[in-house]
């Protein structure tokens, strides 16, 4: 790949700074949400160092979207996927942070100021930093869904991904370090880095405001869930399964799979698929756990019967 990749005319920048950040947005037929998405950036109190737009092979007009935004670098690609588009960016980045973003997601004005003044006066010396989400769509805002405080982050990311790409900047030579996303995973790959991350030395803090919006629509619904349980799947016995003691480990995974059969379960019905099977095998496999779930067993049986 040249230096400044496919279709990137990269322009001398100001001598660089001690923290400059680089927004990656990758993009796949993204023309309904990037522009506003863009927005979003331009409009940072913290101006982002550059904003580089890897486009994934797209059929519509995103590239034109992008290019019209001034200062924006677009790099054009065939298809491969966001872990192969999020990689490309990461390397044609030039900043020392990483913020991503994507392409239907939005960033509060300060989200930037926020997360580096926080890198830049917490003793930690942090290698990534969160924030909070708040779900959005056409019908308007929806329910904030927090980060783990700082304190907890390590402890939860062992247990369950709770943030996405769009609320994440994280320091460059540790995204470097680690190979950034595996390309090989279909699913849960952010998942799967954050842990990487850590496993590498990486250190967490968190931004409680929630200045990420996740955008909720049709497009960003798994089209597989089944493929989505079995990424995260795939992310347990990469590393956690290995940190649990040897004695309870059997055990430990039953209580994953059950957890996550039963999420599955929940998808496969927003989508109209088979469901109650999924979630009856969920609670066979492990019958302890949250209890919602045999409430939420009864109501799809209920469903059924009365149909």
């Amino acid at each position: 790949m040249s230096a400044g990749g496919p279709g990137l005319d990269r322009k001398l920048k100001k001598p660089m700074t001690r923290e400059t950040v680089s927004v990656v947005i990758p993009v796949f037929n993204g023309s309904n949400y990037l522009a506003a998405a863009l927005s979003s950036v331009e409009k940072q109190t913290f101006p982002a160092w550059e904003i580089l737009v890897i486009d994934d092979g797209s059929t519509d007009d995103s590239v034109a979207i992008a290019q019209s935004f001034p200062g924006v670098l677009v790099a054009s690609y065939p298809n491969a996927g966001p872990a192969v588009t999020r990689n490309r960016g990461i390397e044609l980045a030039t900043g020392n942070w990483v913020a991503f973003l994507d392409h239907d997601d939005l960033w509060e004005p300060d989200k930037l100021e926020r997360q580096m003044n926080l890198i830049r006066t917490t003793m930690l010396e942090p290698d990534v930093c969160v924030c909070a989400r708040q779900l959005f769509s056409e019908a308007g805002l929806g329910i904030i869904q927090r980060a783990p405080k700082t304190a907890n982050i390590v402890r939860t990311l062992y247990i369950r991904c709770f943030f996405v790409p769009s609320a994440v900047v994280a320091r460059r030579s540790l995204l470097v370090k680690v190979g950034g996303f595996d390309i090989t995973m279909k699913g849960a790959e952010d998942w799967d880095l954050w842990l990487k991350l850590h496993e590498a030395g990486g250190r967490f803090v968190s931004c409680p405001e929630a200045l990420c919006l996740y955008r909720v629509h049709l497009e960003n619904r798994s089209g597989n869930a089944y493929m989505m349980y079995r990424s995260e799947m795939q992310v347990y016995d990469r590393h956690i399964g290995p940190t649990v003691n040897g004695v309870v480990r059997p055990f430990h995974r039953l209580h994953m799979r059950s957890e996550l059969l039963s999420e599955l379960a929940v998808m496969e019905r927003e989508q109209g698929a088979l469901h109650l099977e999924i979630m009856l095998k969920a609670l066979v496999i492990f019958p302890l756990g949250h209890w919602r779930r045999y409430k939420i067993a009864a109501h799809m049986l209920w469903t059924k019967m009365t149909r």
